[in-house]
């Protein structure tokens, strides 16, 4: 969604803090992997991750050293890629609560968010179900 408009060095953040959070709740799902697929073929930018590598305390460091607005941006698509599989985890809530309180965003902003994203997948479901009918 916005994470296409991000500088390089936030684009392989935005990554970075994708592949930590779709292995948060333990499965690494299909939507999950598409989403973020798509983020690598619209941007044309592909880092070799190791997921094993990622380091919680470094990525919230990174993260708290970002503008307001590519943060928010951050936030927003991870938000997208972990509702994507239609569940939310414990866990993927605790971690974006986490990201967000660094902003002063709270827990009722982040739901919020998660509410308009779901009315924006219900959306585009439609619209798919209206080509293919």
């Amino acid at each position: 969604m916005f994470s296409s408009s991000l500088s390089t060095a936030e684009r392989k953040l935005f990554l970075n803090l994708a592949f930590y959070l779709s292995f948060l709740d333990g499965t690494f799902t299909f939507d999950e992997k598409e989403m973020i697929r798509n983020f690598i073929k619209r941007t044309k930018y592909e880092i070799p991750v190791d997921v094993t590598q990622l380091n919680k305390e470094e990525l919230f460091d990174k993260f708290a050293k970002l503008k307001r607005p590519s943060a928010k941006k951050i936030l927003i698509d991870l938000l997208y890629i972990a509702n994507s599989d239609g569940e939310f985890s414990e866990n993927e809530k605790k971690f974006i609560y986490e990201l967000a309180e660094t902003y002063h965003i709270d827990e009722t902003e982040i739901n919020n968010l998660v509410e308009i994203l779901q009315e924006i997948n219900r959306l585009y479901f439609k619209v798919g179900n209206y080509v293919y009918l």
